[in-house]
């Protein structure tokens, strides 16, 4: 992931919206795995409590629009009836849409709905996160042996070097 790319999400927590950038905590030190292994369960821990409470704040603003059409569906028959006119629930559902409160509370939902869609993709990719740095572990290993075996490797022919120089020496010294 390029440093330059911010992923802000939108959360809320105890009725406050902050915006967060998951970039930074989806983030992986290599040279730090250790630490990145210890933070992997409380970072992963709280981006699904976030994607449950949006969940939960998703199906609470859909019953209350359940509940305001059903209200406003009886409401607007009951005046249609009394106006004479037919009802027919089309009719009605009709009316229903173009009521303001109605749609505010439907854009309400589909908010919601949507900040719900990105916290439990949130969630998963913290879920893959911690996929990735079970692979970068032995990775990393790895690579830190091959590292120090090219220094022992490198230290060897240094002294192998200096060993070949010390013997000319003494073969230059007894002639």
């Amino acid at each position: 992931m390029s440093e330059d790319k911010d992923l802000n999400v939108l959360v809320t927590v105890k009725d406050l919206d902050e915006t967060i950038n998951v970039g930074d905590d989806l983030k992986i030190d290599k040279g730090n795995l250790d630490e990145e292994f210890m933070q992997q369960p409380s970072k992963y821990a709280w981006w699904a409590t976030l994607s449950a409470l949006a969940k939960d704040a998703t199906l609470n603003a859909e019953l209350a629009l359940s509940v305001y059409t059903a209200e406003l569906f009886e409401k607007i028959k009951k005046e249609m009836t009394d106006g004479g006119e037919k009802t027919t629930n089309m009719a009605i559902e009709n009316k229903c849409f173009l009521d303001k409160e109605w749609r505010k509370r439907k854009e309400e939902c589909l908010k919601r709905k949507k900040r719900q869609d990105i916290l439990a993709g949130v969630a998963t990719a913290f879920a893959q996160r911690k996929d990735m740095l079970l692979s970068l572990g032995p990775m990393v290993r790895q690579e830190m042996d091959s590292d120090l075996k090219i220094k022992v490797l490198k230290k060897e022919v240094e002294r192998s070097k200096e060993k070949s120089k010390q013997k000319e020496g003494e073969g230059n010294g007894q002639n």
